[in-house]
């Protein structure tokens, strides 16, 4: 599963006002690049990210309890994220652990899964998964999915219950 708007959320509009001074809406994120929307350089937008990197996380309700429960149950839970790219995967391994987020393996997403939650649909339909959620926010809520391959879910609560329903079958 992926770390950042799935089990993480950033408040966007703030870190956009305290580094670019633009007042913003979350729901006027409408892509996954954030570059994009500003029309600054990709450095710029990872430089805002690396300033916060290494804060605690704020969690999405039930992210982390779903994450404890599944790791009692025995889940292999493995995390595949860009701050890998940002931070390497010794220091996000450890920003994991130091933060309580269980994890089983960190990975490049190239492997076959039962199942995968991402929030961007390109990074989602690159991966070998028999189930693939895609998280709804604003940056893909137009995407057309058009090989039908997603499973949009809006919160863990329903992530959950989606789950408990595969295992059943």
């Amino acid at each position: 599963l992926d770390l950042d708007g799935v089990v993480c959320v950033y408040n966007f509009p703030k870190m956009i006002k305290e580094d670019f001074g633009v007042d913003i809406r979350t729901e006027d994120i409408y892509t996954y690049d954030i570059g994009d929307i500003l029309g600054v350089s990709k450095d710029l937008i990872m430089e805002m990210f690396l300033r916060r990197i290494s804060n605690p996380p704020c969690f999405e309700d039930g992210a982390l309890a779903t994450l404890n429960d599944w790791q009692v149950r025995g889940y292999e839970i493995l995390i595949y994220s860009n701050r890998k790219n940002l931070i390497g995967e010794i220091q996000l391994g450890k920003w994991l652990i130091d933060n309580g987020i269980p994890v089983s393996d960190i990975t490049n997403g190239l492997g076959t899964y039962v199942l995968h939650i991402d929030d961007r649909p390109s990074k989602l339909a690159a991966t070998n998964s028999r189930y693939k959620m895609l998280y709804h926010r604003p940056w893909n809520a137009k995407s057309l999915d058009i090989s039908n391959q997603f499973r949009v879910v809006y919160d863990w609560q329903e992530i959950r219950s989606r789950v408990s329903a595969l295992l059943e079958n």
